[in-house]
């Protein structure tokens, strides 16, 4: 059971990655599983701190960035930062909007790099639990998702993918 709930909440976390205003109506029926389940599952990755903050991001909040190499980051004030990332050196990596720089004072400041533009890629599952939902192998890269029937599946390759989405395809003709 420990191993089922545990790809359930990667599941989950998959979804809410992609749109994080997701329903839990929504999860349960992509997942197959009742709302209780969903909510149960949902509730115990907030209280784990599994999930942190649910956020939306405009487009504009990925452009005209600046990247600050600082020596803390208790340099710059909390209320300029967008993320924050310690590095081993014992240094910080701080981002911040590019109008914000002129309000920074100098102490600290290693370096600034400009950043056009910020690109994130698709969540990649850090657990080794995610299971091929054509041919039950562990995912080891990126899943590929497969929406159909009301539900999202994940298959770990393009031949999953192929044969998932023909078997979805025989399941709907099936019902006709």
């Amino acid at each position: 059971m420990q191993k089922q709930t545990r790809e359930l909440e990667q599941r989950v976390l998959m979804m809410l990655k992609e749109d994080s205003r997701k329903s839990i109506v929504d999860i349960a029926a992509e997942l197959g599983i009742s709302r209780i389940t969903a909510r149960k599952i949902l509730d115990g990755m907030i209280e784990s701190r599994e999930i942190i903050k649910f956020t939306v991001e405009s487009s504009s909040d990925q452009n005209d960035l600046a990247l600050i190499h600082v020596k803390s980051a208790t340099v710059l004030p909390d209320d300029l930062v967008l993320e924050a990332f310690d590095l081993i050196d014992g240094t910080s990596l701080i981002l911040v909007y590019l109008e914000n720089i002129a309000s920074l004072n100098d102490s600290g400041i290693l370096g600034v790099q400009i950043v056009t533009r910020r690109k994130q890629g698709s969540p990649v599952p850090r657990y080794p639990s995610l299971h091929c939902d054509y041919c039950d192998s562990e995912i080891r890269n990126a899943p590929i998702s497969v929406k159909g029937s009301g539900k999202t599946y994940y298959v770990c390759c393009p031949n999953c993918e192929r044969d998932m989405k023909r078997r979805l395809q025989s399941l709907q003709e099936a019902k006709k």
